[in-house]
């Protein structure tokens, strides 16, 4: 289970780059409009203070205009390049789908199109219809896909739990990816697998590493599940 499919990021990613090629679903992408934003090519000025003090000051032409420092422009120009360069590090649900292949995951999100491998490794924007999610979510109970990830599109509203009356009575192995910032939808998302009439329970683990934010992020959701 995850949060966040990503699909605002890949609507601006494919606006940006005016055609549909590999958009970068990793921290470079932020690296990228941070550079482009906020690093300093503006031409600076040493001004002494009436107590002596040397103060750097933005330069300014004879209309008033900042004055843009090329050997500033230069290096962020090389940052940019080198950073863009880099293979890219795409999302867990990116990740996940690739490598057991569309055919054996069922994704139940809210993003209309994602990035698809095809035989030669190939990648490209596959858009996903209005009913894609129902379709995916029949895959997996009919046992036709044996994984299931779904977002907070599909957190609410649907059961994956191994019903008495579903074709695949596996016993479901639910990985709480993301668990977010809310620990009631966090276990709201758990109760999508763990549901009356089920011949089996499911097994639930929360995936953290060893980063103390990320921690953070899961505490909430382990008191919630052990105070229920």
């Amino acid at each position: 289970m995850i949060i966040q499919s990503g699909i605002r990021k890949i609507k601006r990613q494919n606006i940006n780059l005016k055609s549909q090629t590999l958009h970068n679903c990793d921290t470079a992408y932020y690296v990228v409009g941070y550079l482009e934003r906020a690093f300093p090519v503006t031409q600076q000025v040493l001004v002494e203070q009436e107590d002596g003090s040397i103060l750097s000051q933005p330069l300014r032409d004879k209309d008033g205009q900042l004055v843009i420092s090329r050997e500033a422009e230069a290096l962020r120009d090389a940052a940019l390049e080198e950073i863009m360069l880099l293979a890219p590090v795409p999302s867990a649900l990116d990740q996940i789908v690739w490598a057991f292949g569309p055919d054996m995951v069922a994704e139940v999100t809210g993003r209309s199109q994602r990035p698809v491998r095809d035989d030669a490794g190939n990648l490209r924007i596959e858009r996903r219809s209005a009913s894609a999610n129902s379709a995916e979510t029949r895959a997996f109970m009919n046992g036709d896909k044996p994984v299931l990830i779904f977002s907070d599109a599909g957190g609410t509203g649907r059961s994956y739990h191994a019903a008495q009356k579903a074709k695949n009575q596996d016993r479901r192995r639910h990985y709480l990816l993301e668990p977010g910032w809310r620990a009631d939808a966090a276990i709201q998302g758990l109760g999508r697998t763990h549901r009356a009439a089920q011949v089996s329970a499911p097994f639930f683990r929360v995936c953290t590493s060893d980063v103390h934010g990320e921690k953070r992020f899961s505490a909430p959701g382990k008191l919630a599940m052990c105070s229920g």
